[in-house]
């Protein structure tokens, strides 16, 4: 292959007569442009706020969400390098409105709710980090399932109990831990993110519209290959 020139890659130009998958060899220079439009860059984004931003995320995906906050949230300069100045209130707003949930997508992320049902099979399943966790931890689990479910929205600062040695889990303890287990499995979702990026839990009926709740849930096999059709389209080029 010549220098300067890209893999080649298998597209999806197949005629509609064939389902074998074409090789198609890009530059090094068409392969960062096919990546940088796939990713939403380069374009003009019109409407309200809210509107640019689900734009922009029919590009991007999902938003990776963190608190380094250095200039400011990391999750904020992606939206600020494609849709320039906007509201910074602009994600929670979405979240509020039904627009974004909070999920360990790939990290932990913001992104449209029609992934939720996609993501169902991943909280049905442990995560390796918690292995027999609920089996070990079953009582404390279920009374703080049933404190967001009866009480409402639930920070981990706001149980009373917090007991336990604080670990290598960013400092969790017992009941951060039972709320994190939760969250994951999909019982609990978050409502917002207060002032020092903690997280507002609560229970998904409360926070999600009723028509991604009532949605069916794929298979894991369908949900991994929408993910994958997914993943092509945002990333544009990738291995």
């Amino acid at each position: 292959m010549a220098q300067g020139r890209a893999r080649k890659a298998r597209g999806s130009t197949a005629s509609s007569s064939s389902k074998r998958p074409v090789d198609v060899e890009l530059s090094i220079v068409e392969a960062r442009r096919v990546a940088l439009a796939a990713q939403g860059f380069g374009r003009t984004y019109a409407g309200s706020d809210l509107a640019r931003l689900s734009a922009m995320l029919d590009h991007v995906g999902v938003l990776q969400i963190d608190s380094v906050n250095v200039l400011v949230r990391s999750q904020e300069l992606p939206i600020f390098a494609r849709i320039g100045n906007h509201d910074r209130t602009v994600v929670s707003n979405a979240v509020t409105r039904g627009k974004l949930f909070e999920y360990w997508v790939h990290e932990a992320s913001l992104a449209p709710v029609d992934v939720h049902p996609l993501m169902r099979w991943k909280m049905a399943r442990p995560h390796p980090w918690f292995g027999n966790y609920y089996s070990r931890n079953k009582s404390l689990v279920e009374r703080l399932y049933g404190r967001v479910r009866d009480d409402g929205p639930l920070k981990a600062a706001d149980v009373s109990m917090r007991v336990g040695k604080k670990g290598t889990w960013w400092d969790w303890d017992d009941a951060k831990r039972a709320l994190e287990y939760l969250f994951y499995a999909g019982r609990v979702t978050t409502r917002a993110r207060d002032s020092d990026f903690a997280r507002v839990y609560d229970l998904p009926e409360r926070v999600l519209p009723a028509k991604v709740l009532d949605a069916s849930t794929p298979s894991e096999l369908d949900a991994r290959r929408e993910l994958l059709r997914r993943a092509a389209d945002h990333l544009g080029v990738a291995t």
